[in-house]
Parts: C-alpha cells; structure tokens; sequence
C-alpha cells in the first residue's frame, strides 16, 4: 500500500515518518481517516504495535506523516518496516478502542 516512506524533523523540532500511499489506495485510505478522526489506528508487524498514532483529519491525498516520541532508530526502523512493500497487507479494522484522556 506505501509507495514511500521516510523520516524528518518537523518544523517544531519533532521527529515525523512521512509516508506516500499508492494512488489506488487513496480512496480508501481518506475514508478511513475520514470516520476515524481522534481515533488511534495502530501500525502492526509480525503481531508487534510499533505506533498507534492518532487521526487529527481526513487524509485525501495519500501523504500522511507521524509525529512520534521516538529515537532516529526507531524512527527509521518505522519508515522502513512501512516501506518494505514485499509483504501482502490488507488494511481493515480489526477493534477499535476508545482511551480516556487524563
């Protein structure tokens, strides 16, 4: 689904992962940011959540980034496991949990 994934530093000083989805998932992927803003969609791997971040807005174009609390490693750990595009992934909603916030 990701053609591109990378890491830089926002213009606050925090690090990001900026991902470009592919033009045909876009749709798909507006939707699903669309009827789950203020929820966390989680990025799983081999069963492990690497983030859960939050939707702030529908996401029309396919460019969305990550504003983590993350170290570079990590961080490009992230871009790279997004961008790795040889596994077969399916996108869907498996639970969605609402977190209180403090």
């Amino acid at each position: 689904m990701i053609s591109d994934a990378n890491v830089s530093t926002s213009k606050y000083g925090y690090l990001e992962i900026n991902y470009i989805l592919k033009p045909e998932y876009h749709q798909r992927w507006a939707d699903l940011t669309k009827n789950n803003i203020g929820q966390s969609l989680a990025i799983i791997y081999d069963d492990q959540v690497f983030s859960a971040p939050r939707v702030m807005s529908e996401i029309p174009n396919g460019k969305s980034s990550i504003t983590v609390n993350f170290t570079l490693e990590e961080c490009k750990e992230l871009a790279n496991i997004l961008k790795s595009g040889s596994l077969p992934l399916d996108l869907r909603i498996e639970k969605i949990t609402k977190v209180n916030k403090r």
